[in-house]
């Protein structure tokens, strides 16, 4: 009951190791889109390097199958897990509030590592940051946080209509002006464009870059109203937490198969309609018509859809599907893979590396995480075989709990 660990490596749910698995691939198929500086490029640019119907059809699928689904599943999974740690600790330690603020502070710590030092993209510093409001609602009812979760994911829509006509100008643009001048003073390739700044070589010009663009992340987060959606995910994987513990979910076979069908019939079409728009950056800067419809689809359209695939997923792991106990090794070591992906794509794309960025088509870039995601399943299970943890798992626990756990897994002495 003392021990410093909310819950022994025996006790982990390997379907959510092997979901989280899955989430980091379809995370990193996302993120390779960013990763590759293909968001970055004009329509034209796109063209010229994929051809104008691959272009076109890489964004469709990207914003039908991937944009917003598996940060929605790794949203929840990072939910449920914080939902289920604050439960433990609850039940075991009288100083549980202490021990879970000292675990989301060391995981704020190695976000803004990531975000100001490796990827702009991070997204550990928002769960951290929203991880507290579990701390807030960890005594409401189950009906209570589903009734906020809903309320919070569909918060975006009325938010884009009454910010548009009482404020004008979207959420993140003050901070958008303050990043460009920010941008101005702080890197001496402010005149280049991103891709340009990505390709230059040696470190000197990685820092400027780095240094230069982790402030636009502030807009990207408040312009596509993430931090709602991610509480509203956060309150959802409580819930979802909650009926783990009891053993009221994994088992219930009809639940699941209502959300596979309910998710498929709303998530799809208003996926279609999403794709069919181009997502929300056209529309995130003005009010319109073709705005609120964007924004509606994403909204109604993309958590349903994410929580489908998780429910296929599970189901799959009920039929004893094999393929997917594989990726529960990468799972037990989620945060590690994660920051290896702005490791090793950094490596590939900027200029201190293979200096790649703006000269790969999608399919290709896609290619290249299939094959990395691979690559990590095998490396996390030879790791596994021989330690307790991932490296940044280790240091994430040696600040929640403030003791070095034992790394190694020691061998039984012979006889």
């Amino acid at each position: 009951m003392n021990a410093p660990g909310p819950a022994a490596i025996g006790e982990r749910i390997e379907l959510l190791d092997a979901l989280r698995g899955v989430a980091l691939l379809g995370i990193l198929l996302a993120n390779m889109m960013v990763f590759s500086g293909w968001v970055f490029m004009s329509s034209e640019q796109q063209a010229a390097l994929a051809g104008a119907l691959p272009a076109e059809i890489s964004r469709f699928l990207f914003y039908l199958l991937l944009d917003g689904k598996f940060y929605t599943v790794f949203s929840l999974l990072f939910g449920i897990g914080f939902a289920v740690q604050l439960e433990r600790l609850s039940a075991r330690r009288p100083d549980a509030v202490r021990i879970y603020t000292r675990r989301l502070l060391g995981l704020l710590l190695i976000g803004l590592f990531h975000l100001m030092f490796i990827w702009v993209g991070d997204i550990l510093t928002l769960y951290a940051l929203i991880g507290f409001t579990l701390l807030l609602a960890r005594n409401w009812s189950n009906q209570t946080l589903t009734r906020a979760a809903v309320a919070l994911i569909l918060l975006p829509v009325p938010a884009y209509v009454l910010w548009g006509l009482l404020i004008g100008s979207p959420p993140g643009s003050a901070a958008t002006v303050a990043a460009e001048a920010y941008r101005t003073w702080a890197s001496p390739n402010a005149t280049l464009s991103w891709v340009e700044t990505m390709r230059l070589p040696g470190w000197a010009a990685y820092r400027d870059w780095v240094l230069a663009i982790w402030p636009f992340r502030i807009p990207n987060v408040l312009d596509s109203w993430r931090i709602p959606k991610v509480m509203g995910l956060f309150f959802l994987g409580a819930c979802i937490g909650r009926r783990l513990m009891a053993g009221r979910l994994l088992d219930d076979t009809p639940l699941l198969e209502r959300v596979l069908v309910v998710g498929l019939i709303i998530g799809l079409p208003a996926n279609l309609v999403y794709a069919s728009l181009g997502g929300l950056g056209p529309y995130s800067q003005q009010l319109s018509g073709t705005g609120l419809v964007a924004t509606i689809a994403y909204a109604v359209g993309v958590v349903p859809l994410g929580l489908a695939y998780a429910a296929a997923l599970a189901l799959l792991w009920r039929r004893g599907a094999g393929w997917l106990r594989a990726f529960a090794p990468a799972g037990r070591m989620a945060l590690t893979n994660y920051l290896m992906h702005s490791v090793v794509m950094g490596l590939v794309f900027l200029g201190y590396g293979l200096g790649l960025a703006g000269q790969l088509a999608p399919w290709q870039s896609w290619l290249l995480a299939g094959l990395t995601v691979v690559l990590q399943i095998l490396l996390s299970r030879a790791w596994l075989a021989r330690f307790r943890f991932g490296p940044a798992e280790w240091l994430w626990r040696w600040a929640t709990y403030g003791t070095r756990t034992p790394l190694r897994i020691i061998e039984p002495a012979a006889t």
